[in-house]
């Protein structure tokens, strides 16, 4: 049986990806490509952040963020919309024009990744 991690494209953007990997072991990691930054999760972490931008659930920065999985707006120094997906411990930041690519990224790869369940 080979060692090798079986990985399957769920969707790929202009500037952004999502894939899934296999290990021969059977476990299943979900990893979305952020720019520099790779989010690895597990099946049902990717549950949740599909479920949030399904949803389209944004709080706004007034209300308190939650352990785990949650998207504020806020305002930059412009007045511009930021979108900031917070991930546990990390918090990425998106222009609006950003947002809605990873948005429509994250709704074909669920799509995708429903399709393989």
């Amino acid at each position: 049986m080979p060692d090798d991690v079986q990985t399957e494209s769920l969707a790929v953007s202009e500037n952004y990806a999502a894939w899934m990997s296999l290990d021969p072991d059977g476990e299943v990691t979900y990893h979305i490509e952020l720019g520099t930054i790779t989010v690895h999760l597990f099946p049902e972490e990717w549950h949740e952040v599909v479920s949030i931008m399904r949803q389209q659930q944004v709080k706004t920065e007034a209300e308190p963020i939650i352990d785990g999985y949650t998207v504020w707006a806020s305002e930059d120094a412009d007045g511009d919309v930021m979108y900031n997906l917070e991930l546990g411990d990390a918090t990425l930041y998106f222009e609006e024009d950003e947002w809605v690519e990873v948005v429509e990224l994250m709704h074909t790869a669920a799509q995708q990744a429903d399709k393989r369940r």
